[in-house]
Order: structure tokens, then sequence, then C-alpha cells
């Protein structure tokens, strides 16, 4: 190959490579067009309600409910499209939401503040469970009979909520970062480095992790 071959040959390799990306196209199906992959139920709005501010939101597991925390430690709760009760909570943060309408507030990470103060599905005081350790996150039973309690120390703490039995507690590695039941009652557990084990909670039985 002569010299002219030879710069031609790199000239045409240089333009290869330095083809820019933005010429890249990305082409829908013809057997899965924009309107066919629409949802069937749009997403739309209910309801809105203007609220001076909110730190914490949840919503019941049948979507009936819904309560919030504002910035001021009050506690809102509305049922559908209505409000069904407010009631100030000095220190509140954070909320759950049972099927039942019973709502559990507590304050994460705190030393000072580490109660779960329940409430009734009218707003009103039930009782105040406190927790061994500074609470990270709380998850309520499907059935809406527990609270389970994860803490910075690592620990789950099962807080039944009629009041009449003790908590019960197992200390497990790492701090416990999130904590949700599934539907059989077993609770799942995401704990630093993001490392998930399954704890299951019998009555009779007492703990069983894996």
């Amino acid at each position: 190959m002569n010299r002219t071959g030879r710069i031609v040959g790199h000239f045409v390799i240089l333009c290869i490579l330095y083809i820019p990306v933005t010429s890249l196209r990305v082409s829908v199906s013809p057997c899965c067009t924009p309107v066919e992959a629409a949802p069937a139920e749009p997403i739309r709005e209910l309801w809105r309600r203007p609220m001076a501010g909110a730190q914490c939101l949840a919503v019941a597991p049948d979507g009936s409910r819904c309560a919030l925390v504002t910035w001021r430690g009050e506690v809102v709760c509305w049922v559908g499209d209505r409000l069904g009760w407010r009631r100030p909570v000095p220190g509140a943060e954070a909320v759950v939401l049972s099927r039942d309408g019973s709502v559990v507030v507590y304050t994460p990470l705190d030393a000072r503040r580490r109660d779960l103060l329940l409430l009734d599905a009218g707003g009103r005081v039930v009782r105040r469970m406190t927790v061994g350790a500074p609470i990270t996150t709380v998850a309520l039973s499907p059935d809406g009979r527990a609270a389970a309690a994860g803490t910075a120390d690592g620990s789950v703490e099962i807080h039944l909520l009629d009041g009449r039995s003790p908590a019960h507690r197992t200390a497990l590695a790492g701090t416990v970062q999130q904590l949700y039941y599934d539907a059989a009652g077993g609770l799942v557990r995401r704990w630093m480095p993001g490392v998930v084990i399954s704890c299951f909670w019998m009555p009779a039985a007492g703990w069983c992790a894996g």
C-alpha cells in the first residue's frame, strides 16, 4: 500500500471513531406503539388539599386513608377526600397507618424520644410504647396487631398494639434501615451495608431469623 492509500485509510478510521454519540437513535417497535403502551387507567388526580408542609406521608394498605406529619409536629389524617382528624404531637416526625385506621407516630434517630405513640382511628391516644434504642424505621403487621421497630443498634422489637404482652426483642448485626411485612407476616429487614435478611416472628415459638 502506497503512502496516499495509508493516509486515506487512517482518515476513514478516524472518522469512524469520532462519530458523535448523539447520532444514535432509538425507535419504537411497530408491535408496541405509544398508544398501545399507555395504561388502560391513566393516573388522575382525585382531590387536592393545601397544607403548610409535610415531612412524612403514609397511606393505609387499602388506600382508604392517608396521614401526614407537618413540620410543626401536627398529625393530620384524611379519610377519602375529607379530613378525619388532626392532632398536635410534639416531636413527631414520622407516621405509619394500619388497615383499621390506627396510627403509629414516632421520632427517628432521637435518643431522647424513643416512643411509639399509638392513636386510634379517631386520633385519640391509645398507648405509648418505649423502644430500647433510637428508632430508625417502623412497620405494621398486615393484621394491624403488631408494630415492628428497627433501631440504630441493630435490634428489632415487636410490640403488640393491644399492650397485653411485653415486646419481643432480637439483636441483629448492623443498623436497621428499612422494615417491611409480607402478606404472610414475615418481616424483611434491610440493614447496613445493604444485605437483606428475613425475620419471622411466631407467637407460639418466638423468633427465628434467617
